[in-house]
């Protein structure tokens, strides 16, 4: 089975347009390539965690120089 991402693939469309079909496990492939693992919530908290570390990092750096 084939899912349609782009374009059209209908006989009755111009030869000009564009279809792209990918099969379902190519199509699996490319939405686990965009999707962070844990879900977009484990990401952003890791985001967090990362942005806090930097401000502490440069609070720090500003301290002792």
């Amino acid at each position: 089975m084939d899912q349609r991402i782009l374009g059209h693939n209908d006989d009755s469309q111009s030869s000009q347009d564009i279809g792209i079909c990918l099969s379902t496990g190519a199509l699996r492939m490319a939405q686990n390539a965009i999707r962070p693992k844990g879900g977009w919530r484990c990401f952003a908290e890791k985001m967090k965690a990362a942005e806090d570390l930097v401000k502490r990092k440069q609070v720090y750096s500003a301290e002792h120089h």
